[in-house]
């Protein structure tokens, strides 16, 4: 079975540094975890890239990185970010994106003379700029936990089988031990793990609207900037919704007023797992706006119905592999017209965040496929088909002006644009921006625009600042920053999994 997290997580993590900015400066030391139209134009065509394709499977190591960004002091509320800009269906090279207060203004290849450019902070990123990456399925809460280890290692049939496990409940225990008190820290630090990998929207958050963790990535669930939640997730599986229940649903979906179901189904290799297709389908679940996470036991007969009803598909390789030893059809559920999106799943049995899954799709993509899935593609699956599978594109997974101004920046190899991205390391995450928010970058940007309070870490060897606290009032955990929440969660788990995994 080719297990690929030895590939992407090393045996040997060092100590990860926390030095508080722009507040009194404090150390600690934790062993945390790792981790359209634009104006007048129109933008290349997607499909040109930039020079240094090496196809879908390059082997070639990426260049140095060609530049430090350069930051011009202007308005803490206005953006203009100059760099290399995938929408992700077009591209401009060079291009500009204009962030005014939470939402993009202007996407082109010169923004500076939208009237709204005047006094704004220009970023010369030296970069590549993509939209926020859009997790689509996690459990973010449980985040701060290691890969789970049944003992012995052994692969499994279905979800069931290793949900059932006395080892696992043993390896989970901490979680609902200490939600009572440590809810707000447990999902911020799934939060600030995905955030340091470039996502600004997961699906999977705790299951009650708390005020504490709706102020960083955005919580699909819950609305916040991404309008009134029209949305249902479920857990458990399509065996625990009752009849009345499905009927309830079935009529949301159907009226408008359920707009995305998300749901956990056929998540294992056998029969039982197959079948709870077959199940979803006499309960009339399978609309379109159904969204089916994982798919595993799946064939092309149900990805014909699938792609029939509209309904999408959310695929996690690595935690796939990693308990059953094999991974959904993507390549037929793609050639049958179903939408496709990556997520990561959870610490325990999948990548760290969106930024590693890449690397691990298109290595199921280049080993299984015949190197199906081309840099564009897997781009896409992490930006927009994730956002219009949970029916928010009109707010994110777009770098378009009107959306939200959730923003990624790698910086820039001269590689292929999209291949950027998806060869991107942790250390070459040089900003992220949520709602026209900076939230994370390289130390010397973020403290050239004089964004604070932040704290200050290393990732990767490269100096980074990450913007956490928004408050100074404690009233719903406002006021925690990286180095409260790593304290508490160190306070009741020894060691929680690193923000620093450096392949």
């Amino acid at each position: 079975m080719p297990l690929l997290r030895p590939a992407l997580v090393p045996i040997a993590l060092a100590a990860l540094t926390l030095v508080a900015c722009g507040g009194g400066a404090q150390g600690v030391q934790g062993e945390v975890d790792a981790g359209e139209d634009a104006g007048t134009d129109a933008g290349t065509d997607a499909g040109s890239g930039n020079t240094g394709d090496a196809g879908p499977c390059p082997t070639d190591p990426p260049p140095d990185a060609l530049g430090d960004a350069v930051v011009t002091p202007g308005e803490s509320n206005r953006y203009l970010l100059k760099g290399r800009v995938a929408t992700p269906d077009s591209l401009f090279e060079p291009g500009q994106v204009l962030v005014v207060n939470d939402k993009i203004a202007c996407v082109g290849v010169d923004c500076s003379s939208d009237a709204n450019a005047a006094g704004a902070t220009i970023i010369d990123t030296k970069g590549v700029i993509f939209p926020g990456l859009v997790d689509a399925h996690n459990h973010t809460q449980y985040d701060y936990l290691p890969p789970y280890t049944p003992t012995p290692p052994m692969l499994f049939q279905n979800r069931g089988q290793w949900a059932a496990r006395s080892d696992y409940s043993a390896w989970t225990a901490s979680v609902n031990d200490n939600e009572g008190t440590y809810v707000c820290e447990q999902v911020k630090y799934g939060e600030l793990r995905a955030l340091m990998g470039g996502t600004t929207t997961i699906e999977g958050s705790y299951n009650i609207a708390l005020k504490c963790f709706r102020t960083l990535v955005h919580n699909a669930e819950y609305g916040n900037e991404l309008g009134t939640s029209k949305m249902r997730t479920n857990i458990p599986g399509v065996d625990s919704v009752t009849s009345d229940y499905a009927t309830t649903l079935r009529n949301g979906m159907l009226d408008g007023s359920i707009t995305a179901y998300v749901i956990h189904l056929a998540e294992g290799v056998d029969a039982k797992s197959k079948n709870e297709f077959a199940t979803l389908v006499s309960k009339g679940l399978l609309l379109p706006p159904t969204v089916i996470i994982h798919g595993t036991a799946l064939t092309q007969t149900e990805f014909a119905q699938m792609a029939q009803a509209g309904a999408k598909l959310i695929w996690s390789p690595d935690s796939n592999l990693i308990l059953y030893g094999a991974t959904t059809d993507v390549r037929t559920a793609m050639a049958a017209g179903v939408s496709v999106s990556i997520a990561p799943d959870w610490t325990l049995s999948g990548s760290g965040t969106v930024l590693a899954e890449l690397k691990v799709a298109r290595q199921v993509s280049c080993t299984q496929w015949d190197g199906l899935l081309d840099a564009k593609t897997l781009v896409k699956m992490a930006t927009s088909n994730p956002a219009d599978a949970l029916a928010l594109g009109q707010y994110i997974g777009r770098i378009q002006p009107g959306l939200l101004a959730d923003l990624l920046v790698i910086a820039d190899r001269g590689q292929e644009t999209y291949r950027t991205l998806v060869e991107a390391r942790p250390q070459d995450v040089r900003l992220v921006m949520i709602a026209g928010n900076l939230r994370y970058g390289d130390s010397a940007l973020i403290a050239a625009t004089g964004r604070a309070p932040c704290d200050a870490l290393q990732m990767c060897g490269v100096e980074k600042r990450i913007c956490v606290a928004d408050s100074t009032d404690a009233t719903d955990k406002l006021n925690e920053g990286l180095i409260q929440i790593v304290q508490a969660v160190s306070g009741f788990y020894t060691n929680p999994y690193r923000f620093d995994l450096c392949p």
